[in-house]
C-alpha cells in the first residue's frame, strides 16, 4: 500500500490520498518529498477547495528541478526541432542548376528513309516537300532547300533555290484544288508578291502551257508582273498541281534570285533590263523532283555551243516518225474520247527530254486531255533530237476521237 498524503498526480493534477497509481488517469504518483504532511500542507491551503488546487499547481511547477521542462520550454523545443527539420528538408530539396536542354525535334521518316540535313536546307522544309509535294529529300546538285514560312505565315511553304541557274521557287501548299481547277485565281494578284493587281493577263503573258505532274496537270503561267513599290518589270512563273495529300494542291511561284534592276529606262524610252530568267528550268525542276529520277548525275539541259551541221528535212521527218511511234504504243484513250479533238504543242531537247508541253486546243473533257499527256510524258527520254538552232525540235500532237498522229510544226 502506497504512503497516505495529499498527492498531485503530474499528469492530470488529480489529487491523490496515497502514492502508486492515479485514481483518475492511473499515471504513477510519487511522495514529492518536500512536502512534510497533509496536515502542513492544510495550513497554507486550508481545507481543500479552490485555493487548495491552485497552491497545488503552483508547489508542482516549484517542485521541477533542472532535469524536468515546463510546458512552455517544451513548446519551444519542438517548434525548435521543426524548424531545423524544415530547414535541412528546403536544403536537401535544392539541386545544382543544370545546364538548360535543347528540344530535339525528331526528323520526319519518308519512305527513303530518315530525312538528311542537306547543305542549306531545314528539316522542315524537307518534310513538307517530301509529304506534300512528292518530291525526294535530296535536291538535285547546285541546288537547296529553304525555309519559307516566314514569308508565307500560316500556309505551310518550302522553297528551292540555285544560285547558279538564278531562279528561287516557292512551293505553297493550298488548302483546296482550286488553283488547280482555275489557276486564273493566283495569277491576277500572286500569293506573296509584292506585285500591284494585274487586271488584263494578256497584256503581261509571256507564255503559258500544260504539264504532267504524278496523275494530274501541272497548269503554268509565265507574266512580267510589276513591283507595286516602284513599278519596275519582274518576270514571274506561277504554276500549281495537286499534291499527294488528297484535296491540296501546291502553288509555284517562282523568279529569278536577283531582283528585277532598278536602273533607269535606257535612252528612247527602253525598258531596263531584266537579269537572266530561264522560266523553263522550274518546269525541269517539278520534274525531276517529283519523277524519282536520280538527281547525282542528272544536270539540265544546256545548249551546244559547238559547230553542227543543221538538221535536214528528211532527218526532221524521221524523228518524227519514231516520236509518233513511241506516243502511239502509250496512248490509251477512255471511252470518252469519242467525238473528240485534242491539239498539243511538245518541245524535244538534243537530249531527249520534253521542255515544252502546252495543249494548244483542249478537248473539253479533262481526262481525254490527260490521256493524251501521259502517253507524251510516258515516252520519256526519247531517242535525241536532230540539231537545230534552237536545240530542240517542236511537234504537233493531235487526236481526233481514238486517232493519234505526230507532225512537224
Amino acid at each position: 500500500m502506497g504512503k497516505i498524503g495529499r498527492f498531485i498526480c503530474p499528469a492530470c493534477h488529480a489529487i491523490n490520498v496515497q502514492t502508486g497509481n492515479c485514481f483518475k488517469c492511473g499515471a504513477q504518483v510519487d511522495d514529492p518529498g518536500d512536502i512534510q504532511s497533509s496536515e502542513h500542507h492544510a495550513e497554507h491551503t486550508g481545507s481543500g477547495g479552490e485555493g487548495a488546487d491552485t497552491h497545488d499547481s503552483r508547489s508542482l511547477r516549484s517542485m521541477q528541478g533542472p532535469g524536468i521542462l515546463t510546458k512552455q520550454q517544451i513548446m519551444f523545443a519542438v517548434a525548435g526541432i521543426l524548424l531545423i527539420a524544415a530547414f535541412f528538408m528546403m536544403m536537401s530539396g535544392q539541386k545544382s542548376p543544370q545546364p538548360a536542354t535543347q528540344t530535339q525535334i525528331p526528323v520526319p521518316a519518308t519512305p527513303q528513309g530518315v530525312l538528311q540535313p542537306t547543305a542549306g536546307s531545314t528539316e522542315r522544309a524537307i518534310a513538307l516537300a517530301v509529304r506534300y509535294a512528292g518530291f525526294k529529300d535530296t535536291p538535285p546538285p547546285n541546288w537547296c532547300f529553304e525555309d519559307t514560312s516566314d514569308e508565307t505565315g500560316e500556309m505551310p511553304s518550302f522553297g528551292m533555290k540555285s544560285v547558279r541557274q538564278n531562279l528561287r521557287a516557292i512551293f505553297v501548299v493550298w488548302d483546296n484544288v482550286a488553283p488547280v481547277e482555275n489557276l486564273e485565281l493566283v495569277l491576277h494578284k500572286v500569293p506573296f508578291m509584292d506585285y500591284g493587281m494585274e487586271n488584263k493577263l494578256e497584256d503581261i503573258k509571256m507564255d503559258k502551257g500544260q504539264a504532267l505532274v504524278g496523275e494530274g496537270p501541272f497548269n503554268w503561267f509565265v507574266g512580267r508582273y510589276h513591283s507595286a513599290k516602284d513599278n519596275h518589270p519582274v518576270a514571274t512563273f506561277v504554276g500549281s498541281y495537286k499534291s499527294p495529300v488528297p484535296g491540296k494542291a501546291i502553288v509555284v511561284i517562282a523568279r529569278s534570285v536577283e531582283p528585277a534592276t532598278t536602273e533607269a529606262p535606257q535612252p528612247g524610252g527602253q525598258t531596263p533590263v531584266l537579269p537572266t530568267f530561264d522560266y523553263k528550268v522550274t518546269l525541269w525542276l517539278v520534274d525531276t523532283m517529283a519523277s524519282g529520277k536520280t538527281t547525282t548525275t542528272q544536270a539540265i539541259p544546256q545548249a551546244d555551243t559547238s559547230e553542227k551541221p543543221l538538221a535536214t528535212a528528211e532527218e526532221l521527218g524521221l524523228y518524227t516518225k519514231k516520236v509518233d511511234s513511241l506516243i502511239r504504243s502509250s496512248f490509251r484513250p477512255p471511252k470518252e474520247a469519242a467525238g473528240t479533238k485534242v491539239a498539243i504543242l511538245i518541245g524535244i531537247t538534243e537530249d531527249g527530254q520534253v521542255n515544252k508541253l502546252e495543249i494548244t486546243s483542249p478537248s473539253g473533257v479533262d481526262v481525254v486531255d490527260q490521256s493524251v499527256l501521259k502517253a507524251i510524258t510516258s515516252g520519256q527520254p526519247y531517242p535525241p533530237a536532230p540539231h537545230t538552232k534552237d536545240n530542240a525540235i517542236l511537234l504537233h500532237v493531235t487526236t481526233d476521237g481514238t486517232k493519234l498522229q505526230v507532225q512537224t510544226e
